[in-house]
């Protein structure tokens, strides 16, 4: 298989090339290795790298990731504001208080993201078959 053929399906406009065949070959389980290389200090000029790039390339990463497999995002979400949720309207309800508004927006919202990211599994798998038959 060639590489770098069908890996740009996966890559994302506006992102560098080297930052997305590493993510992509992470999340398909390849191998990768660091080689060590020199770099020459700036001579002149300043870094075009500023906070907004940082912000643009964690949302990348975290498109990248939600493309190729949305559940290792919405599931660990998807629970983690479940437990917020059981252990706030738990407070509550062992103080004889009630279940609060926050508990259950907490719980909806758990179940919300928990079937979003089931969906966005089913269009991804769809997606990867797409590339699949194109590669054919």
């Amino acid at each position: 298989m060639n590489l770098n053929v069908w890996i740009l399906d996966y890559c994302p406009d506006g992102m560098s090339f080297s930052d997305s065949i590493v993510i992509v070959s992470l999340i398909s389980e390849y191998k990768i290795s660091e080689v060590d290389i020199v770099v020459n200090d700036r001579f002149s000029g300043n870094s075009k790298v500023d906070i907004s790039t940082l912000f643009e390339t964690i949302m990348s990463i975290v498109m990248i990731v939600v493309l190729n497999n949305p559940l290792r995002f919405f599931i660990p979400l998807s629970f983690g504001l479940l437990f917020l949720g059981v252990v706030w309207g738990g407070y509550f309800i062992v103080t004889n208080q009630g279940v609060s508004v926050a508990t259950s927006l907490l719980l909806m919202l758990s179940a919300i993201i928990f079937t979003t990211g089931l969906i966005s599994q089913q269009i991804s798998q769809i997606w990867r078959q797409m590339i699949k038959q194109k590669k054919s």
